[in-house]
């Protein structure tokens, strides 16, 4: 038996540009970049990172 509010949640419409909690979010671009190799991460604390894995 279909039913005919599958679609329908009781949260309300939320905007377009929103997204819900569980959803991941589009990639957004890489802005930080390792000198020493050149791959590039999201975050400053993952290229921190990196470089103290990678780069040590």
């Amino acid at each position: 038996m279909a039913s005919t509010n599958s679609d329908k949640t009781d949260k309300p419409d939320k905007p377009v540009e929103s997204y819900d909690e569980g959803l991941p979010k589009p990639p957004e671009p890489k802005k930080y970049m390792c000198s020493l190799c050149g791959r590039k991460f999201e975050t400053n604390t993952a290229l921190v990172w990196h470089n103290w894995n990678d780069h040590n």
